[in-house]
C-alpha cells in the first residue's frame, strides 16, 4: 500500500502540452483490462477529480471541462480500491497493466507497482513559436536607389529574407533558400521613406 505525498511525485510520466485549456481534455482506460481508477490532481495536490467505474464498465474516465487554467496537473491511474486525496494522496493496491488514452487519441501506459499508481503529468498553456535567428549580413550596399545585402551561407542551411517598415511586423520575401556555402544575396528597390532588411533561419 502506498502512503500519503505532500509534494509533486516525482517520476511522473509526461503527456506534454495538452491545449491551452479552452478545449475540453479526456482521459480513459477503456483498453484496459483491469478495474482501474484515476485521479486527477492540480500542481499544489488539490484533487481536482476522480472516478472509478463508467457507465457501468470496469474502466475509468475524466474529462475536464473547458477553462483549465495554465499550468502542471498530474493524473494518478490505479487499480480498484485506491484512494485519492488532497495533498497528492493515494492509497491502493499493486499489480495490473493498464492502457491510458488521452488527447487526440494518443495511448500510453503502465504497470501498477507498489507505489499503488502510476503518475502522469501534463502542461496546459499557450504553444509557443519557436524564435528565428537573426544573422549577421555580410555585405550592404547602396547603389541607385537599390539596396543590396549579402549573407555568406552554410551547406544545408536554410535562410529567409524578410521586410519591414517599422521593425516590429516583417514579411518573408521571396522563397526560402537553401544553403551551399555560398554568399545570398538580395536587392530591393528603395521606393518607400524607410525600409528595413534582415535574414534569419527558421
Amino acid at each position: 500500500m502506498a502512503s500519503a505525498q505532500f509534494t509533486p511525485p516525482a517520476n511522473t510520466i509526461s503527456l506534454g502540452l495538452l491545449g491551452d485549456g479552452t478545449q475540453a481534455l479526456d482521459f480513459n482506460t477503456f483498453d484496459s483490462i483491469i478495474d482501474t481508477e484515476l485521479g486527477l490532481f492540480s500542481a499544489n495536490g488539490t484533487l481536482l477529480a476522480q472516478n472509478d467505474d463508467i457507465n457501468g464498465t470496469l474502466q475509468s474516465q475524466i474529462v475536464t471541462p473547458p477553462g483549465l487554467s495554465e499550468g502542471t496537473y498530474y493524473l494518478a491511474a490505479g487499480q480498484f480500491e485506491t484512494i485519492f486525496g488532497d495533498g497528492f494522496f493515494v492509497i491502493g493496491p499493486s499489480g495490473g497493466v493498464f492502457t491510458l488514452t488521452y488527447g487526440a487519441g494518443q495511448t500510453t501506459g503502465g504497470t501498477i507497482g507498489a507505489a499503488g499508481v502510476v503518475w502522469f503529468s501534463f502542461e496546459i498553456g499557450s504553444e509557443t513559436e519557436p524564435e528565428l535567428e537573426v544573422l549577421s549580413l555580410s555585405g550592404v550596399d547602396l547603389n541607385r536607389n537599390r539596396l543590396t545585402i549579402t549573407r555568406q551561407t552554410d551547406k544545408e542551411g536554410s535562410y529567409q529574407v524578410q521586410r519591414s517598415s517599422d521593425l516590429q511586423s516583417w514579411t518573408d520575401v521571396g522563397a526560402l533558400r537553401s544553403g551551399n556555402g555560398n554568399r545570398l544575396s538580395h536587392t530591393q528597390a528603395l521606393n518607400a521613406p524607410s525600409g528595413f532588411l534582415r535574414v534569419v533561419t527558421p
